[in-house]
């Protein structure tokens, strides 16, 4: 061996350590949290805080298509739970969330819900340049917060339903930051079996379990849980089955101020966008409330 490529060969194994050492492995929990690229699940709402919730027995649908860099989304609920953004002329009504590129806006992203069972039929813009659930929503919103995940949630949540110990489920959380943890009963979490879920092509997928938030129903004070049904695998899904609906008449909204900073510092962790701000509009406001009798912050109880 000559004495140049022997100081070559130094040089490469150098370079291999440094960007071995300088590499950061994903924590073992996160492995099996991405989406599957294309999935249907069934799935129910439950929520808390609200008069008059959804009924929990209704089984509603989203459906997820990856067609090469390109997901569309598309989310039917039988009985709307009021998700921000949403007027409250649509509250318990039949509703569809379209989460797609828009030709009305270079083809960015845009979140729109449709009211089916409005008279006559509605439709409202929720922002601009937020599309999808990314993939690996868990593994993002993680790198921001990084905290394993919970065997059950917290001590004084308000989630609504919790399975049983068997099979374990890991709660990972989807709200607050270092700098600024949620209260246990705001907290958001992404709840996924630990264990269970198909494997395609060698990769294993976590079933998702549920997914829970604050900030739904008629005046933005419900705690809500979505539960959902195994993954199913559709067939022969294209970017046709998400195209809007007609006949709908628009819900007339204001741009939100201080969108684009929201967006930027939660939304856009677990939801695609593309280059430029992300915007949020809003409908008309909800009737001042008739809270008679009601306590202006029930407690939380939970179901199992």
């Amino acid at each position: 061996m000559t004495r140049l490529s022997f100081r070559s060969l130094v040089l490469f194994l150098a370079l291999i350590v440094i960007l071995l050492c300088g590499a950061t492995s994903q924590p073992k929990y996160l492995q099996g949290t991405q989406l599957l690229p294309t999935f249907r699940m069934t799935f129910f709402v439950h929520e808390l805080k609200e008069i008059h919730p959804p009924n929990p027995a209704n089984k509603n649908e989203v459906l997820y298509f990856t067609d090469g860099s390109t997901t569309y989304f598309r989310s039917l609920f039988k009985q709307s739970p009021l998700l921000p953004g949403e007027p409250v002329s649509f509250k318990n009504q039949e509703v569809q969330w379209l989460l797609v590129p828009d030709p009305n806006y270079s083809n960015q992203y845009t979140a729109r819900v449709y009211c089916i069972t409005c008279n006559p039929k509605k439709w409202v813009l929720v922002a601009v340049n937020l599309g999808p659930p990314r993939p690996d929503l868990v593994a993002r919103y993680n790198a921001k917060l990084p905290v394993p995940p919970l065997p059950v949630p917290y001590a004084g949540s308000c989630v609504p339903v919790t399975p049983p110990t068997l099979p374990p489920v890991e709660w990972f959380l989807t709200s607050g930051s270092p700098a600024k943890r949620s209260p246990a009963k705001d907290q958001g979490y992404f709840a996924m079996y630990a264990n269970g879920g198909p494997t395609i092509n060698g990769v294993f997928y976590k079933q998702p379990y549920g997914m829970t938030g604050g900030g739904a129903g008629a005046f933005h004070q419900a705690y809500g849980e979505i539960v959902y049904d195994s993954y199913q695998i559709p067939q022969n899904v294209t970017p046709a089955m998400f195209t809007p609906p007609t006949g709908y008449a628009p819900v007339a909204t204001k741009k939100m101020a201080g969108g684009e900073i929201m967006a930027k510092e939660n939304c856009l962790v677990c939801h695609m966008s593309g280059s430029g701000p992300t915007t949020f509009y809003l409908p008309p406001g909800p009737p001042k409330p008739d809270l008679h009798g009601v306590p202006a912050d029930p407690p939380c109880s939970r179901n199992h």
